[in-house]
């Protein structure tokens, strides 16, 4: 079966929706190319915490990413609304965040005063709170609480209703058709149009193509693009949350501050009488992921949940376990917009906070799609941000790697996992490794590991490698 269409969207999440919504009052044929339901789906997996501020720690208060989330986070809710009326369905929102630290942790600490100035900063209503005035907040005795904040225009969206939702909008649409299947394969035609081949032996021709389809983005059309477009690598945040009995009652999500890679522990109450608990974040190779959360991963969040927010949550009825894979580019920066070839747009790196930015990534993908003037964004792919990731400087890279590498290994009270041990020696042979040149093969991995990913996640990338490959040290 062929398909001819003006403009071919691939992705199933959040953001592709967002995206053939946004062009689905243009004079153009649209079409969809979405897996009904992917094991693997980010936003099917989130807890989907609109949360630009509960999102920054000292490290990124200043980004220009904690800043697009802030300016879109604005208007979020009205979007949503809007969806849910053409939908004629509901899409669950909770208003209000409560920020609890840990008093042993200094890297909660530092997030939290950071979370406070950026608020101060943007005069955001907030509040600081007594840690024992947080509902349902009853840490087991080994952990001593922090400062706590209540964010009260900070809240939450059910993904799943959202893309229902959307899903209903554009099949409401008479100009956005959507095809239920995968895309294995792009391949340019000979009269310069894209042919999108799917699993189920389908093609579908565009004279416009806009992949967004996360982690499976950059491998669809890496040979598509200009070779120093190489620099433009993503890996798989890959994680896992849970669902619970919502046994207090919780109105308002309770949340840690972001730790190391991960998006701190969080609580967020669902429709139905349940919460969403999450989540883990471990750096992966896309093509090494599972399809389903690891056993390591539940136990982490349930050690965590039990110990850190209320220990009355043993008792708790596990009712779900979500598993997905957010996109992460080599500079955290999302990819927005066009690319060295004519017609091809991409929409990926969007890590934790892909649906908050949905709304805004889509008016300006749609705008680029259709000619209309683009708008000024800072995550463009230009000469100069593939220079800047090309040319990082290994040492700070690395000298920043270990602080965030250790903080994946060590627990908020200081202890170390069941299994993390060996993680931790490996790690700190690593970086002799790498700061001596003991061994220069293995110091020539490292460095070509941490060129090709972010600072956090290159540690961990390496650390989940082949043992068979590492060196023995005495």
């Amino acid at each position: 079966m062929t398909i001819n269409c003006d403009v071919a969207v691939v992705g199933g999440g959040a953001l592709a929706l967002a995206i053939a919504r946004e062009l689905r009052d243009a004079d153009a044929t649209i079409t969809l190319i979405r897996p009904a339901r992917s094991s693997r789906s980010a936003t099917l997996a989130a807890g989907a915490m609109q949360g630009a501020f509960g999102e920054v720690t000292a490290d990124n208060a200043s980004s220009p990413v904690t800043d697009f989330c802030i300016a879109t986070q604005t208007g979020f809710e009205n979007w949503v609304g809007l969806v849910a009326q053409e939908a004629g369905a509901p899409v669950h929102i909770t208003k209000g965040t409560f920020i609890v630290s840990s008093a042993g942790s200094a890297e909660d600490n530092a997030n939290l005063k950071a979370i406070e100035a950026k608020l101060s900063e943007k005069k955001e209503p907030y509040q600081r709170v007594s840690p024992g005035d947080v509902p349902g907040y009853s840490p087991h005795s080994s952990v001593a609480p922090g400062p706590a904040l209540f964010i009260e225009r900070e809240g939450t969206v059910e993904p799943r209703q959202l893309i229902t939702a959307l899903t209903a909008v554009l099949m409401a649409s008479g100009n956005v058709s959507i095809l239920d299947d995968t895309a294995e394969q792009v391949q340019e035609t000979a009269d310069g149009k894209y042919r999108v081949i799917t699993s189920h032996s389908s093609d579908v021709i565009a004279e416009k193509l806009i992949v967004a389809a996360g982690v499976h983005t950059m491998s669809l059309v890496a040979h598509l693009l200009p070779s120093d477009y190489s620099a433009l690598r993503t890996f798989a945040g890959q994680g896992s949350a849970l669902e619970m009995d919502n046994v207090t009652g919780a109105v308002h999500t309770v949340r840690t501050p972001n730790r190391g890679t991960a998006c701190g522990l969080h609580v967020v109450p669902l429709s139905g009488g349940r919460v969403y608990v999450g989540a883990t974040n471990r750096a992966r190779h896309v093509l090494a992921t599972g399809t389903g959360a690891p056993a390591e991963d539940v136990h982490q969040l349930l050690e965590g949940l039990i110990h850190e927010i209320g220990t009355y949550y043993s008792k708790a009825p596990l009712r779900e376990v979500h598993f997905g894979l957010r996109p992460v580019t080599a500079d955290n920066q999302p990819i927005i917009g066009e690319t060295g070839r004519e017609g091809l747009l991409l929409a990926t790196g969007t890590h934790r906070t892909g649906i908050l930015m949905s709304p805004r990534i889509a008016e300006l993908v749609a705008a680029d799609a259709l000619g209309k003037t683009p708008a000024a964004h800072p995550f463009r792919i230009t000469s100069q941000r593939l220079r800047n990731i090309r040319e990082r400087d290994n040492t700070d890279l690395v000298r920043t790697a270990i602080p965030s590498a250790l903080d994946e290994y060590l627990k908020p009270d200081g202890h170390l996992p069941y299994d993390r041990r060996e993680g931790l020696i490996h790690l700190f042979t690593t970086m002799y490794d790498l700061a001596v040149g003991k061994n220069k093969a293995e110091s020539e991995r490292i460095l070509n590991t941490i060129q090709h990913y972010p600072a956090f996640a290159a540690l961990s990338l390496y650390n989940s490698s082949e043992k068979a490959d590492r060196p023995t040290h005495p």
